[in-house]
């Protein structure tokens, strides 16, 4: 797995790494499902880990090319390859755990900050609750078949069908499929605080 970023980039600097919404986002080259062919470079050294260890920057936003979109079963067949048989393998062994269940990696491990996992629909659970600004938020629980996790999930998808059919018709989808699978990433460190891991995606097969 690569994070592509805009050549904007700058290790200092956490906005400067979002591409602008003309690039990124439903309808946009850079969704879900599209095969793009980019020319990109690694970042400069003091870009921290574990995210460098995929960041990819991108030599000029005007060479990004559309190449196909694919099916959801292509989609499915294409991501097998990146899934791990737990998180923590998917983190090289550096992922910790709280007692909440809440999962993390120390700033500057090296190792990855992407990764997969393929579970049943019984090893998932979708719940809600507020965060530090009072919003609702989506989160998923997760048995991966080590440990068990509670992970933040801001994952637009997913969040976009919860706020389109509401939670328990969301639960209802998940308990229907036969595998989910789940792209987890690590959030980047802030103050004192480790990447914490949350679901980037989340697809029913």
């Amino acid at each position: 797995m690569i994070r592509p970023e805009p050549p904007s980039a700058r290790a200092d600097s956490e906005p400067s790494k979002f591409w602008p919404q003309d690039h990124a986002g439903k309808g946009q080259i850079l969704c879900v499902g599209n095969l793009v062919r980019i020319e990109a470079k690694k970042p400069e050294p003091h870009f921290g880990f574990p995210h460098a260890t995929e960041d990819r920057i991108a030599q000029d936003p005007g060479a990004l090319v559309m190449l196909k979109t694919v099916t959801h079963a292509e989609l499915m067949k294409e991501t097998r390859g990146s899934v791990a048989v737990n998180l923590n393998a998917a983190f090289g062994g550096g992922l910790q755990r709280r007692n909440n269940g809440k999962a993390y990696v120390e700033a500057n491990f090296e190792g990855p900050s992407l990764g997969a996992v393929e579970v049943g629909p019984k090893a998932v659970h979708l719940h809600t609750d507020t965060n530090w600004n009072g919003k609702t938020q989506l989160r998923v629980l997760v048995n991966d078949g080590a440990n068990h996790y509670d992970l933040s999930a801001p994952a637009a998808g997913l969040r976009d069908r919860w706020q389109e059919i509401g939670l328990e018709k969301l639960r209802k989808e998940l308990t229907a499929c036969s595998t989910i699978h789940l792209r987890v990433g690590l959030a980047r460190a802030w103050g004192d605080n480790p990447c914490y891991a949350q679901v980037n995606g989340l697809y029913m097969r």
